[in-house]
């Protein structure tokens, strides 16, 4: 083969090996693509990881939410607590009002904050048979059954048509 041939071909060959490689440099070798979905979905009370179910939905006078239970699941499925047409100068002891429980596969650490947030003084609600502000920290394990909490409403020194509200709110740790 004269020389000028084989020039040629190396040359064919040089750059043909270049372009081959720019090709393959710029696309790549193993694409993957996939589509994940992401969801969130609220629940009610009962059926979250933790869940606050009322003693009995139909606690307090009459039967249930319309008729001014106590403690009920309203209609969104969360716990209501309502302690209302209760007299002056008494003390309303609702033992249970409702339940902690643990719907997850693991320990966890509920802690429980209970303060006032508008009323008199002379109202005050005991949670567990602390009056508030308080905090309270318990453990729930899977095994372990529901946690009742108790309250007691008393209303000494007080006038018809007063009320007060009280914030309740329960935080969970795992891990």
């Amino acid at each position: 083969m004269p020389l000028e041939n084989m020039r040629a071909a190396i040359y064919a060959i040089v750059v043909g090996a270049l372009l081959l490689g720019l090709v393959f440099s710029t696309t790549p070798f193993f694409t993957y693509q996939d589509t994940r979905l992401a969801s969130v979905t609220i629940t009610a009370d009962p059926a979250g990881p933790l869940s606050l179910v009322p003693n009995d939905h139909y606690l307090g006078y009459g039967s249930g939410p319309s008729a001014s239970a106590y403690v009920y699941l309203n209609a969104s499925g969360d716990l209501t607590i309502n302690l209302n047409k209760v007299q002056t100068n008494a003390m309303m002891t609702i033992s249970p009002a409702f339940f902690v429980d643990d719907n997850l596969n693991q320990t966890v650490t509920v802690t429980m904050t209970v303060t006032e947030v508008s009323g008199p003084t002379s109202i005050q609600l005991l949670v567990n048979g602390t009056a508030i502000p308080h905090t309270f920290t318990f453990t729930l394990s899977p095994s372990e059954g529901e946690v009742p909490v108790y309250l007691t409403l008393e209303t000494y020194g007080t006038m018809p048509g007063q009320s007060a509200v009280f914030h309740i709110s329960f935080t969970e740790t795992y891990g």
